[in-house]
């Protein structure tokens, strides 16, 4: 039976993993389309996600070649939440990544939610989508991780966690689509369980909807507590490479800190580019073995 084996040695994110798992064999044109299933679910919800698009394109880096995966929501990819207010579904044209400095971080516990997603209200539009079961099971535990490690960075409670950047509907597509793909793979493939080597972060600060931050950001270092994957941090690269929506799916999939598979071993690898020129590869390496 085989395993996969995530070399996440330079950085993490829901994008990263989602491009290294359909270049492992999920395929995007499935993937987007048993996505669509998260919508009307998510609008019963109360939460507008408006029309998305994955996007995958070749990527490479010294000598290694993968894929670039990306949701392109319309109107930016920004967060709207429906019901009237500064989380009022709001008019804008055309697809866009949403792309900011910190990619997903933060959420803000209690009180009003000035266009933040609940954590409650993202729970039940997974329950409700029209996906397949392991993939809502491998979303849920993912945002139930990143919710547990919200509460204890802002010494609230899960049910009381409004997200920022990991609620936008950018990120909520991403995490899912993610975890669609994982579902996606372990059938073609016969998987039984998911395995990760030990994680790099960069270092310095990074700025979210909350200011200016320390790397790694509290939420992942809230999400460590709750994984025996080990993180390392590069002094040398003063940016985030570990996004909070990376490590959560990580956490959901119940990926546990292992070795890599030897190399006579490996039936296939798969990469997945990020954005960010570090300097290392930029690409989250599946293995499957």
């Amino acid at each position: 039976m085989a395993t996969i084996y995530f070399d996440c040695s330079s950085g993490v994110s829901s994008d990263m993993l989602l491009g290294a798992l359909i270049h492992l064999g999920a395929e995007a044109d499935v993937v987007s389309s048993e996505l669509r299933g998260l919508r009307p679910s998510a609008e019963r919800a109360g939460i507008a996600l408006g029309e998305f698009r994955l996007r995958v394109r070749t990527a490479g880096r010294q000598g290694v070649t993968g894929y670039n995966a990306a949701i392109e929501v319309a109107g930016g990819g920004h967060l709207h939440v429906a019901g009237g207010g500064h989380g009022a579904t709001q008019a804008g044209g055309g697809y866009g990544g949403g792309a900011r400095p910190h990619s997903d971080g933060h959420s803000s516990g209690g009180g009003h939610s000035h266009g933040h997603t609940p954590y409650l209200g993202i729970r039940e539009a997974i329950d409700g989508a029209d996906i397949g079961a392991r993939a809502k099971r491998y979303a849920q535990a993912a945002y139930l991780a990143i919710a547990k490690a919200e509460a204890a960075a802002h010494g609230t409670t899960i049910d009381e966690v409004h997200f920022h950047e990991v609620g936008s509907p950018r990120t909520l597509y991403a995490i899912v689509a993610s975890a669609i793909a994982a579902a996606l793979v372990e059938e073609r493939f016969g998987v039984v369980g998911f395995t990760c080597g030990a994680i790099t972060d960069g270092s310095g600060t990074v700025e979210c909807s909350h200011g200016i931050i320390p790397v790694p950001v509290p939420a992942v270092r809230e999400l460590l507590k709750q994984t025996d994957i080990p993180l390392n941090s590069d002094p040398s690269i003063n940016t985030e490479m570990v996004t909070p929506s990376g490590l959560g799916l990580l956490i959901g999939l119940g990926c546990r800190f292992g070795a890599e598979p030897e190399a006579r071993s490996a039936q296939r690898e798969g990469y997945g580019f990020g954005t960010r020129d570090t300097g290392l590869l930029g690409a989250v390496r599946a293995v499957l073995g």
